[in-house]
């Protein structure tokens, strides 16, 4: 006698989550450079015959979301050499990266960490130094278990709190 064949269950169809984004705006209390170069010896984890790296450490405030607002942060803005050539050949890149950084804010421990192109180091610490740039603003998705994808980056003279 064929068997019968289990009668399937209807599947369960999971609602697609609506993404929610969200916006950061940091002050600056403080910052400082940090450049290296060095010959790879090691080449495993990077390629080529030399290695660099810049980077600019910013000290500073969460102003927004409000919820954040007073508590320090840290920001490391990581100069890379790929993402200057990237954009003056105006190439996508295949697949699209999904951010260019991440924030983390859970309890004490509150940091972001982005990739910035390498010749724009130089020119943010040079508005930072004559106090053109004071204010760093931030959007990507919505915090999500303290984590949330930054895509875009923004560096300002004023804040208003009544324009958030």
């Amino acid at each position: 006698m064929a068997r019968l064949a289990a009668a399937k269950k209807p599947r369960n169809s999971r609602k697609k989550v609506q993404e929610e984004y969200g916006s950061y705006i940091i002050e600056v209390a403080d910052w400082e450079t940090s450049y290296s170069f060095t010959i790879n010896r090691d080449d495993r984890i990077y390629s080529g015959s030399y290695r660099e790296h810049l980077h600019l450490e910013i000290k500073g405030i969460l102003k927004y979301p409000f919820k954040f607002d007073g508590k320090d942060i840290q920001v490391l803005l990581l100069g890379d050499r790929k993402l200057t050539s990237n954009l003056v050949g105006e190439e996508y890149i295949n697949p699209q990266p999904q951010a260019i950084g991440g924030l983390t804010i859970r309890g004490e421990h509150r940091d972001c960490s982005a990739f910035i192109p390498f010749d724009a180091v130089p020119v943010i610490s040079s508005l930072l130094q004559a106090k053109q740039v004071r204010f760093i603003s931030m959007s990507g998705k919505a915090l999500f278990h303290g984590s949330a994808l930054i895509n875009w980056i923004n560096f300002m003279r004023d804040f208003d709190p009544e324009e958030w």
